[in-house]
Parts: C-alpha cells; sequence; structure tokens
C-alpha cells in the first residue's frame, strides 16, 4: 500500500515537471519570435531613406524645327547600399521641362522611359528626370537639352544691284551672305535653263563669286542664292544680271541685185545685221507657192549674203524671203520681189524664120 501511494506520488511530481517545461519552452519562443519581428521592422523601415540611381540622360534630336520633341533616357535602379536591408522598389518617375525664361511645364508623374514634349517658340530647352520609389524618396534629377530652330537663315545679296549690266567679255562679282546657313549655293541662269554658272559650300556662309561672263549669250540672267540651315530651314534671294554684247537681229535687209534677171544662174543678195547666225531663203510664185526653199551663203560677222537659186524660173515675177536667226534663237524676216525675165535666142531665130517662110 504504501509502496503504490509513493509510486504515484512520483507519477505527479514528473507530469508537473514536465508540463512546467513546456510551458516554459513555448512562451521563449514566442518572445524570441516577437524579438525577431520587431527586429525585421526596424529593416524595412531603413529602407525607406534611400533614394534611387539618377536616370540617364534626356536625348532628343538638337537642333530641331519640329516643335514635338520625342525623348527618352535609360532607367534607373532602387538598391540598397546595405546588403542587410531590402529595397522598396522603383516606383517610376517626375520630369519637368523648361525654357530660358522659365517653366514651362512643372514635375510630372511618369512609369516611362520616354515622353513627346510641345515647344512653344525658337530657343533652348531642357528636361529634367528624376527617380521615384515606392518608399516615396526622391533621386537627383539628370538633364537633357534642345535647341527649336525654326527661322530660315538670313540670305541677301549685296552687289551687284539688281538689274545691272555687264559686258559679254568681262566678270562680275556678286557679293552676299547666308547668316547662319550651314550650306549655301548660288545658281545663275534663266528659268527652266541649264545653269550658266553655279557654286557651293558648306561650313561656312557664302562671301563672294566671280562670275566670267565671257562666251555667255547676251541676255537677262537670274542670280540666286540659297542657304540651308542645319535643320533644313532655306531661305534665298535674288538679283537679275544683264548680259550685254549679242543682240536681237536688226535685219536682214533683203536687196535684189537688179528689177530684171536676163541670164542664168539667178543669185540673190541682200544685207543683214552681224550677229545673224543662219539666213534661210523661201522662193513664192506671184501666187504666193512656195517654189523653192534653201540655206544662203552667209559668213557670221559679216553683213552680206547670197543665195543661188537651183529652181529653173520662168519668166515671171517672184517673191523671196529670208529668215535671218541668231544664236539665242531670236529670228527676223525679210522679203524682196524680183523678176526674172530671160530671152531664149533660139526661140527667137525659130519665130523669125517661120515668119520668113509662111508669111
Amino acid at each position: 500500500m504504501k509502496f503504490s501511494t509513493k509510486v504515484s506520488q512520483r507519477a505527479s511530481v514528473f507530469i508537473i515537471t514536465a508540463f512546467l517545461i513546456a510551458t516554459a519552452a513555448m512562451f521563449s519562443t514566442s518572445f524570441i519570435l516577437e524579438k525577431q519581428a520587431h527586429a525585421l521592422d526596424g529593416v524595412v523601415s531603413a529602407v525607406d531613406t534611400e533614394a534611387p540611381t539618377v536616370p540617364g540622360v534626356p536625348t532628343t534630336a538638337t537642333p530641331t524645327k519640329n516643335a514635338t520633341m520625342e525623348w527618352s533616357w535609360s532607367a534607373a535602379t532602387d538598391l540598397s547600399s546595405d546588403p542587410t536591408v531590402v529595397a522598396s522598389g522603383l516606383k517610376g518617375y517626375q520630369y519637368r521641362f523648361s525654357d530660358n525664361s522659365g517653366t514651362i511645364i512643372d514635375w510630372t508623374d511618369t512609369t516611362a522611359t520616354s515622353l513627346t514634349t510641345t515647344a512653344q517658340f525658337d530657343g533652348f530647352y531642357q528636361l529634367e528626370v528624376r527617380a521615384v520609389d515606392n518608399a516615396g524618396n526622391i533621386g537627383t534629377a539628370s538633364v537633357g537639352s534642345a535647341q527649336l530652330d525654326q527661322t530660315p537663315p538670313t540670305v541677301s545679296i549685296t552687289s551687284p544691284t539688281n538689274g545691272t549690266t555687264v559686258d559679254a567679255t568681262k566678270k562680275i562679282t556678286i557679293v552676299g551672305s547666308t547668316g547662319d546657313a550651314s550650306s549655301y549655293t548660288l545658281s545663275i541662269g534663266k528659268t527652266g535653263q541649264t545653269p550658266v554658272g553655279f557654286t557651293s559650300g558648306s561650313g561656312i556662309g557664302f562671301g563672294s563669286y566671280t562670275w566670267d561672263t565671257t562666251n555667255v549669250p547676251g541676255g537677262t540672267y537670274i542670280a540666286t542664292l540659297t542657304g540651308t540651315d542645319l535643320v533644313g530651314n532655306v531661305s534665298s534671294a535674288e538679283v537679275l544680271i544683264i548680259v550685254a554684247g549679242t543682240t536681237v537681229p536688226t535685219g536682214p535687209t533683203i536687196t535684189v541685185n537688179s528689177a530684171k534677171y536676163t541670164s542664168r544662174p539667178i543669185v540673190v543678195t541682200g544685207t543683214v545685221s552681224s550677229d545673224v547666225t543662219r539666213i534661210t531663203i523661201t522662193v513664192l510664185d506671184s501666187k504666193g507657192k512656195v517654189v523653192e526653199t534653201g540655206v544662203a551663203t552667209y559668213t557670221p560677222g559679216k553683213t552680206t549674203w547670197s543665195y543661188t537659186v537651183k529652181a529653173n524660173l520662168a519668166n515671171a515675177t517672184y517673191t523671196v524671203q529670208a529668215r535671218g536667226s541668231n544664236n539665242t534663237g531670236s529670228f527676223v524676216d525679210g522679203k524682196a520681189n524680183i523678176v526674172v525675165s530671160i530671152q531664149c535666142y533660139l526661140l527667137t531665130l525659130l519665130e523669125a524664120l517661120l515668119s520668113y517662110w509662111f508669111f
């Protein structure tokens, strides 16, 4: 009986001791976990104090004549410098667009790494971009710049004055400027025709060009100076230059050697102004029908010409028309009448014999 009671008492003591040990272990674990949780809260709070990195510099086409500018930049990152701290992550970006006179668009949120802005007038612009993380920290901004240029270069010709006349065997110097143009061309010619003078350049503005008018046909020419800037804005100026020396023919004046041709060959002659280079001949009968056409014998620079009629013209009155043209394509007409009265001696003798025999 005593032995049984002692065993029961020992068992009770063992059970109570085990319960106390288990309870102590449970409270100890809960305390450690709570401590760790508090410690972890402290780590998360530390991340919020570190800003993201600086994004890449915003770039766009510059200079440009397009008021709409397309910008882009490389992405920023949100990393912790402390390996025991977890970063909150990149939320996005903020940007602002401004010109020399002040801010046009204030800080605006975006999640992209590109955007489009619109400029209002010529000048320099800048775009600032900065990164923001999920904890609200804002990084340092990077700055990109651009220039809007919609104004054509100032182009002018200061010499010669409009309508200046130059001798056909002399030179004339064309002086002008092309402002801020990055390239220029000077073309001299007539509308729709191949230029008779041309020059071009780049890197520096136009200064002067000497045009040699030797062998240049007389007439009015247009000298056009054109300047183009880096973004493609174009402007031009022009003057009229008159090259003297070659004039429109004043003839030809046709002169008939005799009012009556009594023998063959029939050679028509005439006079003409010295600038004529070609003379074409047309012979017409009394009814206006073309009998013959041809080209007169003529030496350019001379004032006389001749033409030998090939047709066997009958006795009658004819009209000879002559057209003279010069090397510019201008032409003039002249005409005169000739009379052909050629006597046939054989026919005259036959008429005399017949008259003698029969009458």
